[in-house]
């Protein structure tokens, strides 16, 4: 399910009649809902005895609002097929209800375009080696097209219905199919691209290989910059301006319902104080809480799974998670905060809020001098072509060497670096007081005009 939600562009939520929503149906709505699929509810056993269809529309209905989804009975948008297995009833209709909803989403595919797929499942045959169950996105694949799946190129040397396992010709568009011929298993949700040959295979293999390392080393990097204390987030950005904020994905656990409302309460509270602040700051949005799911029972390991998927931390008031799902959760680096008291669950998760958003640096401005005229001084070295002096006098607080400088032009900040120099008349200085002049070169900056103001600050 967490597989199928996070690669589909349709679910089809399958509710018996006789059963109502169950604790599958719930997780199935949850894993949709998070990955913002629309769904299509096929209403299924309304052939058993004593079962009227209206009546089942309505109350199943009743029952999936409660989880958020509002179908058409309800004045929501969400479509009911009424189906029955043995006699095939509604499965016309219910084709029709999913292709209006491609319809209604644009969907669309070229079958004559070059293959695209993703993989569901994988495994090693004992007799086949490698084999992927893959559903076409886009285009057609073919026995013999070259494919790269993730890192590894490979040659399609056999397709097979996932049913019957009889050979296919093809694999066109939103067609299940078991693809062989590759060298190891592939992840379930690795895209599958066909490419015109060998060696266009093995370019876009090394390509990707490249970036992953990339992005490995700018892990360690960032890595090693939090471990010293650092904000890797942050830049040489002014500080007016305003950081990315985030939404921080968390599952709820509780041990009653009434605990659980008041959990949802609270969290739902956070999060517009969250927002409220946020705009108070002058930040275009607020952080808040994305609660993928919420609970009453103990941590299972379908919450584990769940949290992995979406990068979430698990939060559990009053409840336990047995052995196995803690391991579980140790193995997928899935945080679990088990609390007794509310309000110290409430606590670790505005510290998980104040973990995940960027931190802010604030500008110190320690001095100010305006330039009132720029000399072209004669080039100290053969490697100057010219060397720009802004002759400067200091309208507050002092400019020292070992802070860094901006030029401000108007509301516009043109240049932020280091000094070249300063100089007191012609003596070199190490800062210069409100009231004196000055003479200031910048290492990297030689557009000063006129009018233009030099500060002299430190980002704490």
């Amino acid at each position: 399910r967490r597989c199928g939600s996070l690669l589909t562009d349709i679910i089809v939520l399958v509710v018996a009649a006789t059963d109502g929503v169950r604790p599958q149906t719930i997780e199935s709505i949850e894993l949709a809902q998070a990955a913002n699929v629309p769904i299509v509810v096929a209403l299924s056993k309304v052939d058993m005895p004593g079962i009227d269809v209206d009546d089942a529309i309505d109350r199943i209905s009743g029952e999936l609002q409660i989880y958020g989804v509002l179908t058409e009975a309800l004045g929501g948008s969400v479509q009911v097929v009424p189906i029955a297995a043995p006699t095939r009833m509604g499965l016309d209709t219910l084709s029709d209800a999913i292709a209006l909803q491609a319809a209604e989403m644009s969907l669309l595919a070229d079958p004559k375009a070059r293959g695209e797929a993703v993989v569901l499942e994988s495994r090693v045959d004992r007799y086949l080696g490698s084999v992927a169950d893959v559903v076409s996105r886009w285009g057609t694949l073919k026995p013999g097209d070259h494919v790269v799946v993730g890192e590894q190129a490979g040659r399609i040397r056999q397709l097979l219905d996932t049913v019957t396992g009889k050979p296919l010709k093809s694999a066109p568009p939103a067609t299940p199919a078991r693809l062989i011929g590759l060298k190891e298993p592939a992840t379930p949700g690795t895209d599958i691209l066909v490419v015109p040959s060998v060696k266009r295979a093995k370019e876009v293999v090394d390509i990707r290989v490249r970036r992953r390392e990339e992005a490995e080393q700018q892990a360690a990097e960032r890595e090693k910059l939090l471990a010293e204390g650092k904000d890797p987030e942050q830049g040489d950005g002014d500080a007016s301006s305003a950081p990315i904020c985030v939404k921080v994905p968390v599952i709820l656990k509780a041990d009653t319902d009434g605990s659980m409302e008041a959990l949802r309460y609270s969290v739902d509270a956070m999060t517009l104080e969250l927002q409220a602040n946020a705009e108070a700051a002058g930040l275009a949005d607020g952080s808040e809480f994305q609660v993928i799911r919420r609970g009453v029972g103990e941590v299972t390991t379908s919450d584990v799974e769940l949290a992995k998927a979406f990068g979430a931390q698990i939060f559990a008031f009053n409840v336990r998670a047995a052995n196995k799902v803690t391991s579980l959760a140790k193995e997928q680096a899935v945080p679990i905060v088990t609390q007794s008291v509310i309000y110290h669950l409430l606590d670790d998760l505005k510290q998980l809020v104040a973990e995940r958003s960027p931190r802010v640096k604030e500008v110190v401005v320690h001095g100010q001098a305006k330039v009132i005229k720029v000399f072209e001084m004669k080039p100290r070295r053969r490697s100057e072509s010219v060397w720009i002096v802004a002759g400067c006098t200091v309208e507050s607080g002092k400019i020292h060497r070992n802070l860094r400088l901006r030029v401000r032009r108007g509301e516009e900040v043109v240049h932020k670096g280091g000094l070249d120099s300063l100089k007191h008349f012609k003596e070199d200085v190490h800062e210069v007081n409100k009231g004196q002049e000055c003479g200031i070169s910048l290492s990297s900056f030689q557009g000063f005009q006129e009018g233009d103001i030099i500060e002299s600050y430190v980002e704490e």
